[in-house]
């Protein structure tokens, strides 16, 4: 079974994305969390198989977010969306193997597409 986090704080997008997600991926395993901390810590001891992350959540926001995943999070496949288009824009120049970016109000329809290579 394919395990997938999301980093989303929204109380309406988080669990729609998760939703999302579960309507595409039945066997997949999600967890959500709105704290960078949190998620990282999950990360570090149970690392998934894929991520979907919003650059800003109330303890960290920006590229950051990315660049300290990428860190503990080598190899796996993360998708990155913002509403913030200079971090966004950041992550992207990065060039991060393994890293989808979208904007925010393209987000469902980006992730749908990742999916399909995210878990296959």
């Amino acid at each position: 079974m394919n395990t997938l986090y999301i980093l989303e704080d929204d109380p309406l997008l988080g669990p729609t994305m998760q939703d999302l997600v579960e309507l595409t991926q039945p066997d997949c395993l999600i967890r959500l969390f709105s704290f960078f901390g949190d998620f990282i810590q999950a990360v570090r001891t149970t690392p998934p198989n894929a991520a979907i992350v919003d650059l800003n959540v109330p303890d960290k926001a920006g590229p950051e977010i990315v660049l300290e995943l990428r860190r503990n999070f080598p190899n796996q496949p993360i998708f990155v969306y913002s509403g913030d288009a200079d971090a966004l824009m950041h992550v992207r120049n990065s060039n991060l193997p393994g890293v989808t970016t979208s904007f925010k109000t393209e987000s469902f329809n980006s992730v749908n597409d990742w999916l399909g290579s995210a878990f296959n």
